[in-house]
């Protein structure tokens, strides 16, 4: 699979002093010693897309009564591969953001979000 590999450190932050905390910041002259952690993203370039009705004629078993709306409507399950892997210094990633731009021509409705990995 094909990624975009992203590294955030203090390094390349736009305010190498937000890694610090206030009372470990140097005020005076001199370098600023941020070695505090790193991490990498990963964000894949290739989501996967499928469409649930498909997935269920596949299956070979009959559309549930309450699916019914597959026949009006095609749903797709779309899959986005994110990873982030912390490479020192920093606890633990709590929250991850993800934003998505579809093309604006084309109607759309976002059912639900899942995340099979919950950070915490």
């Amino acid at each position: 699979m094909n990624y975009i590999d992203v590294i955030l450190d203090s390094v390349n932050a736009i305010d190498p002093l937000l890694a610090l905390a206030p009372l470990d910041r140097n005020l005076g002259e001199g370098d600023v010693e941020t070695s505090n952690g790193r991490l990498r993203l990963r964000i894949g370039e290739r989501p996967i897309a499928r469409n649930l009705r498909s997935l269920y004629e596949q299956s070979g078993k009959p559309l549930p009564p309450d699916f019914q709306v597959f026949m009006a409507y095609d749903i797709w399950m779309i899959t986005h591969v994110i990873s982030v892997v912390r490479e020192g210094g920093f606890k633990k990633v709590r929250q991850l953001g993800c934003q998505v731009e579809f093309d604006k021509d084309a109607p759309f409705t976002t059912l639900a979000l899942l995340c099979p990995c919950p950070f915490g």
